[in-house]
């Protein structure tokens, strides 16, 4: 599989090279440089890209749905690790024990769903990855930032997951995509009630500038397939 997707990256590199290939010579012709010669090279190029990403297209044209599948399953993987580490975050910062606890469960809940997608990614021959970066982004943010900001996250999951339904025709692997997206509306429908219901209170979140995870891969011992 890593043959595949390598492969698949030069198809999509070889389109990125002839589309730069056409915008330099419509540049060169649009100075008005004089030098024609120059121009040689690019054609050449731009002749030898076609015949290659034929090939390659032959090669790959029954292998492409296993391809997306993947891609789509490493997509979902970095939405659903990225939503357990933002959950955690904000579960840490809140003094408020009842939302503290649910956030927290949020979060577990995206660690069983990344859990569940790299089961499949590794079904698939591929490997689960996700890039860890420290970000300031949301340094000063109060209560009502984060809820509106994971009411938005977990709406565009939910239309991530109905897009892999409409779009993949194996059954099993619509029938995961469903199963997340119905708890991701879920849990939609939930904070939304929770911002109402806690924005009558008063809450209490504190900002550490010098937080950092203690696990990075987050979950329990265990439970964190794409590292045990």
């Amino acid at each position: 599989m890593a043959f595949l997707l390598k492969l698949n990256a030069i198809k999509k590199e070889l389109e990125l090279l002839r589309g730069l290939i056409e915008e330099t010579q419509s540049i060169h012709q649009k100075d008005g440089i004089s030098d024609q010669d120059i121009l040689i090279p690019l054609d050449d190029l731009l002749d030898s890209i076609a015949p290659v990403k034929a090939r390659i297209n032959e090669w790959l044209e029954d292998k492409q749905s296993l391809i997306e599948e993947l891609e789509f399953l490493t997509e979902g993987f970095r939405r659903e690790y990225g939503a357990v580490l933002d959950y955690k975050q904000f579960a840490s910062l809140v003094k408020n024990p009842e939302l503290k606890e649910r956030l927290a469960a949020y979060g577990r809940e995206e660690a069983h769903h990344a859990n569940q997608l790299t089961e499949l990614i590794f079904k698939h021959g591929g490997t689960p990855e996700y890039i860890f970066a420290v970000s300031r982004e949301k340094d000063g943010w109060g209560p009502e930032q984060y809820l509106d900001y994971f009411i938005d996250q977990e709406k565009e999951a939910a239309r991530f997951y109905q897009s892999g339904e409409e779009k993949f025709q194996d059954a099993k692997f619509r029938w995961l995509l469903g199963e997340i997206k119905t708890e991701e509306k879920e849990h939609l429908k939930e904070l939304q009630k929770l911002k109402d219901e806690f924005l009558k209170k008063e809450i209490v979140i504190t900002m550490d500038p010098d937080f950092k995870w203690v696990d990075p891969f987050m979950g329990e011992p265990g439970d964190r397939a794409w590292i045990e």
